[in-house]
């Protein structure tokens, strides 16, 4: 909540604009209903509708599903002046749900309405929260460069890079001990344009397309932009070296070290090697797949 009155009133402004009148003369149930929105998330939906703000800088981190963003995200998150509000599909994008499309976007589908709802969403989220800048991590950002850009043009951006292999392991095996990503198309991660020519009975063969398809997809945006434009981390630096990895982040992302490097270890927790658990045959098609790749997949 916004310290002091006169910061809280546009609040109170839409809380008695939305109260049905039935609801005010039956205060119990008009007070859970106002509890319920006592919350930066439910509050920030409200306040976009009525009053406009923009995020200073928004920080939004992207990578494959499996890359390691969501680590990076988290010690981001330990900054004093970050408010952490990522994932969130359904506030990106009401049809989330739809299993049948791809999710790329390019500036074409920025609307002004689209423009304002989100700016407005994520300036009031890290404002509730008491805090200057706003973080988001989300897989699907990563092959919506464009759109994003166009939204937010002073954003900065972080691709979290990942040994394709490793990714590839670990997104099979959640698709495998998963029944609710088995029924969508995917597994249900990022859908990259030309998904549905991926689609095959060898789910190794058909999420190595995937990974493929949303690098290819996202370099594509990026070599476009000025090389300093995007901050690029390797997951395997985050890991081995966090200290002066994050350090560099905060750096791009014109934060100060404040204290999210202290307590920080020396090294984070090692990987298992990407060939564990998978048949020869799995790791042949793999190799076939990705090795092409990987020798220009760190920028």
């Amino acid at each position: 909540m916004i310290n002091g009155s006169t910061e809280q009133m546009p609040l109170q402004q839409v809380l008695q604009r939305l109260a049905p009148n039935r609801l005010r003369s039956r205060p119990r149930i008009l007070r859970s209903w106002q509890a319920v929105l006592h919350e930066p998330r439910a509050q920030s939906r409200l306040l976009s509708v009525f009053y406009s703000g923009s995020p200073d800088r928004p920080i939004f981190v992207v990578g494959s599903p499996r890359s390691g963003k969501s680590t990076l995200a988290n010690l981001l998150a330990r900054h004093p002046d970050v408010a952490d509000w990522s994932e969130i599909p359904e506030v990106w994008d009401p049809d989330h749900k739809n299993p049948a499309c791809s999710h790329r976007w390019d500036a074409s589908r920025v609307t002004a309405a689209e423009s304002r709802r989100l700016r407005g969403r994520f300036y009031w989220y890290a404002r509730l929260a008491g805090k200057k800048r706003f973080l988001n991590c989300h897989a699907r950002t990563t092959v919506r460069i464009p759109y994003v850009l166009a939204i937010f043009p002073d954003c900065k951006l972080i691709h979290v890079q990942r040994d394709g292999r490793a990714v590839v392991k670990e997104m099979v095996n959640k698709i495998r001990n998963d029944r609710a990503r088995q029924a969508v198309p995917m597994g249900g991660y990022c859908r990259p344009p030309g998904f549905e020519e991926m689609l095959g009975d060898d789910l190794v063969e058909q999420t190595c397309r995937q990974w493929l398809g949303i690098l290819d997809t996202f370099r594509r945006d990026a070599d476009v932009l000025p090389a300093t434009r995007i901050c690029h981390v390797r997951s395997e630096d985050l890991f081995e070296h966090p200290r002066s990895t994050l350090s560099d982040v905060l750096a791009y992302c014109e934060l100060s070290d404040s204290d999210v490097l202290q307590g920080l270890p020396a090294k984070l927790t090692s990987a298992v090697p990407w060939e564990s658990g998978l048949t020869p045959e799995e790791i042949a098609t793999i190799r076939r797949l990705l090795e092409p790749a990987l020798a220009t997949q760190h920028r």
